[in-house]
């Protein structure tokens, strides 16, 4: 709203947040008890790790693709596209074609 209020003509005030008094002034420290019922970063990072495994081995099967005939420039994009959707599954495997 302040950002309006100066119009198209006038710029706006370089503000360092972070560096401003009522950032300095306030105890940051406070907040941190207001989170912890979200538990801990390692906490967090189980979770999300837990949730893509489920995620990966919860995919279902691939229908079967009808017989299509591709000109070589498209089954080289179908095959770059395939080893990047390979290489997200099992980031071990290198399968990168150049």
């Amino acid at each position: 709203m302040t950002a309006a209020l100066l119009a198209p003509t006038k710029s706006l005030p370089k503000i360092e947040l972070g560096l401003r008094e009522i950032d300095l002034k306030y105890d940051w420290s406070l907040a941190l008890h207001s989170y912890s019922h979200y538990g801990t970063f390692g906490e967090l990072q189980k979770f999300l790790l837990s949730a893509k495994e489920m995620m990966l081995n919860s995919i279902l099967p691939t229908a079967e693709m009808p017989d299509v005939h591709f000109n070589p420039e498209q089954q080289r994009v179908i095959d770059v596209v395939s080893d990047q959707i390979t290489q997200i599954l099992t980031p071990t495997n290198s399968v990168w074609r150049f």
